[in-house]
C-alpha cells in the first residue's frame, strides 16, 4: 500500500519514519493551545506487496513479549507447540476464536491474546490480530499489527462506519524467502464465510498506523480525539489515478575536501524532500577510485515534507597524495567533488616542526646564557 499524495495546509511539521514505516509528524504547541490537523491524500493500493519496494526489515522487537502480546505466557506455549508456519497460525486463529458483535460500537478495552484464549467467544479484529501476531513470535516468525480503514459490506458494521470512525485491525509476517511483510486478515477469514484473507488481501484495506516496536504507538487516523464519536476520517474510491506532482529532493554533501591518506572521516548526507509527495527508492551513492566509503543506505524513502541525515565514513587508499575525485550523487543531484589528500607521514610534520621550534629556542637561549657568563667574568 502506497501513500502517493499528502498535502498539509497548515504549517508543515517535522515528519521521520520509524522502524515500522509509520510517517510520525510532530507540531508544537504552546501551553494549552489545540491545533486541528488537516490531512488530504491519495492512496495507490496494491493487491500483492510490490517487487520495486524495498521493505524494511524486522528488528528484534518484532519478536518480542509485548503488552497485549505474552510470548511467555503459558497458554500461548502450549497453543504454539503445533504450529510451524504462518498458514497454520492463520488457521489456528481462525477456528479458534469468535467474533463478538456485542462487543462492536461499545467502548471496548482491548484484551490481548494471552485473555482471547480464555474468552475465545468475544474477539473482535484486536484479539484475532494481538494472537496470530503472538503465536507467529512465539514460533520465531516476525509479526505486527495494522490499523487501518477497512470497507466492508457486513451490516452490522457498515452503518457504524458511516457515523464514527470504527477502525480495523489486521496482521502482517515478515516472509525470509521474499523480504516482505505479508498482510493477512484472520478476522474476516473467520466472519466471511471461508474466503481466503491468507493468500491474498482486496483493495478494501488502507494502512493508517503499523504497530511492531510497540503494541499501542504510534495511534491511527480516527484514534485523536478530544469528546465524542464524531467521524473524522472520510475515504473515497476514485476510478482514475491522481495525477502525481514531482516532489524536488534537495541533497546536501557534506564530504572533507582535505584529508590524510589512510585516515577515516565522517561524512553527512542531508535529504530534504520539498513537495507533498512522499518520493521512494531514492538512489544514493558516494563512489571514488582511491578511497574506501562505508554508508548505511544505498535507497532511501522520503515522507512530503521530510528531511534525513545519513552519516558515514570515507578513508583514502594510503598511498595517494595530492587531489583525487569523489563522485556524490543523490536522485537527481550529482556533485564531483575534489578532496586533497596528503601522505600519512603529513600527520608527523605539526610535531617535527613543534620539537624543532623548542629546541631551537633552547639552543638560543642556552647561548645567549653563556654568552651573559662570559662578559661577567
Amino acid at each position: 500500500m502506497l501513500t502517493i499524495l499528502l498535502i498539509l495546509p497548515i504549517i508543515c511539521p517535522i515528519i521521520v519514519i520509524d522502524e515500522d514505516g509509520n510517517w510520525i509528524a510532530s507540531f508544537i504547541l504552546g501551553p494549552k493551545e489545540n491545533k486541528d490537523v488537516h490531512l488530504l491524500g491519495n492512496v495507490l493500493i496494491w493487491t500483492t506487496p510490490r517487487t520495486d519496494f524495498k521493505e524494511s526489515s524486522p528488528v528484534d522487537n518484532h519478536l518480542a513479549s509485548n503488552k497485549y502480546w505474552e510470548v511467555d505466557d503459558n497458554l500461548i506455549i502450549d497453543a504454539g507447540k503445533s504450529l510451524k508456519s504462518p498458514l497454520d497460525v492463520y488457521s489456528y486463529v481462525v477456528k479458534s476464536l469468535t467474533y463478538d458483535y456485542s462487543r462492536v460500537g461499545s467502548e471496548n478495552k482491548r484484551m490481548g491474546a494471552a485473555e482471547i484464549l480464555k474468552n475465545p467467544a468475544a474477539a473482535i479484529c484486536m484479539e484475532y490480530t494481538d494472537l496470530f501476531i503472538t503465536l507467529s513470535r512465539r514460533i520465531g516468525i516476525p509479526a505486527r499489527e495494522v490499523n487501518g480503514y477497512a470497507y466492508t459490506q457486513d451490516e452490522f458494521l457498515k452503518p457504524l462506519s458511516l457515523v464514527a470512525d470504527v477502525l480495523h485491525a489486521w496482521p502482517e509476517y515478515w516472509n525470509g524467502e521474499s523480504k516482505q511483510w505479508i498482510p493477512v486478515d484472520p478476522t474476516w477469514g473467520s466472519t466471511t464465510g471461508g474466503i481466503d484473507y491468507f493468500e491474498n488481501l482486496d483493495f478494501n484495506h488502507f494502512v493508517f498506523a503499523r504497530h511492531g516496536i510497540s503494541s499501542t504507538y504510534p495511534p491511527a487516523a480516527g484514534s485523536y480525539k478530544i469528546t465524542g464519536d464524531e467521524k473524522d476520517v472520510l475515504v473515497k474510491p476514485e476510478a482514475e489515478l491522481p495525477v502525481i506532482p514531482n516532489s524536488e529532493v534537495k541533497a546536501i554533501f557534506d564530504i572533507p575536501k582535505a584529508m590524510f591518506a589512510g585516515e577515516s572521516q565522517k561524512i553527512m548526507l542531508t535529504l530534504t524532500n520539498t513537495g507533498g509527495s512522499a518520493r521512494y527508492n531514492i538512489p544514493v551513492s558516494i563512489t571514488g577510485e582511491d578511497f574506501t566509503v562505508e554508508f548505511p543506505q544505498n535507497t532511501i524513502n522520503l515522507p512530503p515534507y521530510s528531511n534525513i541525515n545519513i552519516e558515514g565514513t570515507i578513508k583514502p587508499d594510503d598511498k595517494i597524495w595530492g587531489d583525487a575525485k569523489v563522485i556524490a550523487s543523490a536522485g537527481d543531484t550529482r556533485e564531483d567533488i575534489t578532496i586533497n589528500v596528503a601522505p600519512k607521514q603529513a600527520l608527523k610534520l605539526p610535531v617535527i616542526i613543534l620539537v624543532f621550534i623548542l629546541l631551537l629556542t633552547l639552543l638560543i637561549y642556552l647561548v645567549k646564557t653563556k654568552h651573559v657568563k662570559k662578559r661577567r667574568i
